[in-house]
């Protein structure tokens, strides 16, 4: 009996799977009706508070928020989101302990060798991966997989992944001014015109230059702090936070969030607008 119960259930789940891949493309269909954000950042809060809700180590819970990644990106693709980023590891956490640094570089290790272990799967979904931040400070095993996959991946076209890992805005931004400055100089040297440093100028030296500005950026756990990720890109951006851990994040949360933004997106647009017109203008005191 239980030799033919078992090709049946197989059955009835493959089915079960199709049926809800089906009504998921046909939701995203009518999501797309409308215009969609071309870039969505997420801030991955709440899997220590994870761990300590469910009594599991945090390792364990890291990999469970892994996992939800890959779910959630997986659903970023099928929608048809141009670009997405994601908050790995902030310069910041380097001080926390040196034991939980380790499980997450560890976990940081195990997750890169199994993506180039299945670089097809990454291929044939489109998806480009970029590593932003300062991978210096990576144990050079990790640096030199950061390196392979990105060159891997590099003529894919269907979504762009931005993987920030060992990032802040605040080293971010001091990169992009002290960048500016020796572009200045280096002008001034060659006997063109120097003039003074511009937002222009300090944007090409900063690590997401080349890529849109966050639409939406969602933080879950209920938290409403950037935690000094992509503040200098996100002043037209619309700011979500589901009550929800990283870990419990799904797509009723993801749905919910870019509904959100197509309702208040010609509120955003003017916002940001005014921005782009403030960041050019000459301001001279008379």
């Amino acid at each position: 009996m239980a030799n033919l119960l078992t090709p049946l259930l197989q059955f009835l789940l493959s089915g079960l799977d199709l049926a809800l891949l089906y009504l998921r493309r046909c939701l995203f269909q009518i999501l797309a009706s409308a215009p969609l954000p071309h870039h969505v950042s997420f801030i991955l809060d709440g899997n220590r508070r994870y761990a300590r809700k469910y009594d599991l180590p945090p390792g364990d819970a890291h990999q469970t928020g892994f996992r939800n990644l890959v779910r959630i990106l997986r659903y970023c693709a099928e929608l048809g989101l141009p670009c997405v980023s994601i908050f790995a590891f902030s310069i910041d956490n380097f001080r926390r302990t040196p034991h939980e640094i380790a499980t997450l570089m560890s976990l940081f290790r195990e997750k890169l060798l199994a993506l180039r272990d299945d670089i097809a799967l990454l291929n044939d979904a489109g998806i480009r991966i970029h590593f932003i931040g300062d991978i210096s400070l990576l144990d050079q095993d990790i640096r030199d997989l950061v390196l392979h996959l990105a060159e891997e991946t590099k003529g894919n076209d269907r979504l762009d992944l931005l993987l920030c890992i060992a990032y802040s805005t605040r080293y971010e931004m001091v990169r992009g001014a002290r960048g500016a400055c020796e572009e200045v100089l280096a002008r001034a040297r060659g006997g063109g015109t120097a003039g003074g440093v511009t937002v222009a100028d300090v944007e090409r030296e900063m690590y997401l230059t080349g890529y849109p500005e966050p639409d939406l950026l969602v933080r879950t756990s209920g938290e409403w702090r950037m935690s000094n990720f992509v503040q200098w890109q996100s002043g037209g951006c619309m700011l979500h936070s589901p009550g929800c851990l990283w870990p419990e994040l799904s797509l009723r949360h993801l749905v919910s969030a870019v509904v959100r933004f197509q309702r208040g997106r010609d509120y955003l647009r003017d916002a940001r607008s005014k921005i782009w017109f403030y960041d050019r203008c000459d301001f001279k005191r008379s």
